[in-house]
């Protein structure tokens, strides 16, 4: 059986996909007809090739966090704090919380750094 190639775009969508966080990549690797092993490759490449480079790789980024603020004490038990994220790019901040999906979060950053 021939070899399949797979285009840059492709392998960038699967690896962005795989790079989920509580991503199942074996599971996300068999949907595409691949070994888990030729996913984690093509995500060690895309991170070599970031740094090499000095950019990133659609749906591959590194960012530096910084946790702000804590939850609420109340009575001894702490008290549940929305779960949003933001996320600041250039002079952009994104505020993300819990119920937006990870294809809508990376649209809005590929928007984002292309403007």
């Amino acid at each position: 059986m021939p070899r399949r190639r797979w285009s840059t775009a492709a392998k960038e969508r699967i690896v962005a996909e795989a790079s989920v966080p509580g991503a199942n990549v074996s599971a996300i690797a068999r949907s595409h007809g691949l070994s888990p092993q030729q996913v984690f490759g093509w995500r060690r490449e895309a991170v070599r090739r970031a740094q090499q480079d000095g950019d990133g790789v659609p749906g591959t980024a590194f960012a530096e966090v910084k946790v702000a603020g804590t939850p609420a004490m109340v009575d001894g038990s702490v008290e549940p704090v929305p779960a949003v994220v933001e996320l600041t790019v250039g002079d952009v901040t994104l505020r993300i919380g819990p119920s937006v999906p990870a294809t809508r979060v990376r649209d809005l950053l590929r928007a984002v750094r292309s403007a």
